[in-house]
């Protein structure tokens, strides 16, 4: 996740900075890309360097006390599995281009958010917006990226000549359309588990 995670924000950095010089922005944007990008390189140069020591990694967490072992455990189990991808140069293209194929999908999301306010914006505002968004959400805010997410897509629709009250619209809009189909699922899944949990619990 952490691999899949750092790989994304490479890909969306990348790509906002390859379109922003297209778009006449002021340099703080292109400051704020860079200090993004670079975030995100040097995320990847600490995976790369932990490579090496996942085993000493997992015997650490398995010296811990009873439940945080398991769980800490278990989590630098998953998170070597990630690792492995960096060793592999044809595991890290296939990464890539699923994280292309996902903020394709996030973009088109974001483009249907434009049109439901009845704006239509150049296909290259979608990275710039996007762009603008994933730094936002960076920044430690309340649950849900509520109120980063907002106000870092109004700065991004300010440089198309978006009013602020409707691309709040757009960015509540858009927001809604991300955030609550992941969490009905996540409940739905969780109410599942209880119940499997109950079940297996009154069987013994």
């Amino acid at each position: 996740m952490v691999v899949e995670r750092t790989l994304d924000g490479l890909v969306v950095m990348a790509t906002f900075l390859g379109v922003v010089p297209f778009v006449g922005a002021p340099g703080w944007v292109r400051t704020a890309g860079a200090a993004g990008l670079g975030l995100f390189v040097c995320a990847l140069v600490a995976l790369i360097a932990l490579r090496g020591h996942v085993e000493a990694l997992i015997r650490a967490a398995r010296r811990l006390p009873g439940r945080l072992s398991g769980g800490l455990g278990r989590f630098v189990e998953a998170f070597s599995e990630g690792l492995g991808a960096l060793a592999e140069g044809g595991e890290i293209w296939k990464v890539l281009l699923l994280s292309f194929g996902v903020w394709t999908v996030a973009m088109a999301a974001l483009y249907g958010s434009f049109l439901a306010f009845h704006r239509s914006l150049p296909a290259y505002s979608l990275p710039v917006v996007m762009g603008l968004m994933t730094i936002g959400v960076m920044i430690p805010s309340s649950p849900g990226y509520v109120g980063t997410l907002q106000y870092s897509c109004i700065l991004g629709l300010s440089l198309f000549g978006v009013p602020k009250e409707e691309a709040l619209g757009i960015s509540a809009f858009y927001h809604a359309t991300q955030y609550l189909p992941v969490t009905g699922v996540g409940w739905v899944l969780y109410a599942r588990t209880l119940k499997a949990d109950r079940a297996s619990i009154e069987g013994r």
